[in-house]
């Protein structure tokens, strides 16, 4: 085998591994996109998590308040509707 082909088949096998080398590279490079673009992802949810915790603690709280609103709305028909058939039984 003469040196020029033996020479030949290195500079090819050398072609190769470069190909392989930026090959490596580029995948390199779009997996820290995928990482970056999954931590901004993470920190979305992150933010949306507390969002939502904070509107549950706010509707909880409404909720409470309006139950006993209610109760206390159907407390005052309630006497409001017996004070007035009590004035009924007194006027009859």
């Amino acid at each position: 085998m003469t040196d020029e082909a033996r020479l030949a088949r290195i500079e090819a096998k050398l072609d190769k591994i470069s190909d392989a080398v930026i090959a490596m590279a580029r995948l390199e490079e779009q997996n820290i996109t995928l990482f970056k673009r999954m931590d901004r992802y993470e920190d979305e949810l992150r933010e949306l998590m507390r969002q939502v915790a904070a509107l549950e603690r706010v509707s909880f709280g409404r909720g409470v308040f309006f139950r006993s609103l209610d109760k206390l709305i159907w407390l005052a028909v309630g006497g409001g509707a017996s004070l007035g058939l009590a004035w009924l039984q007194t006027q009859l």
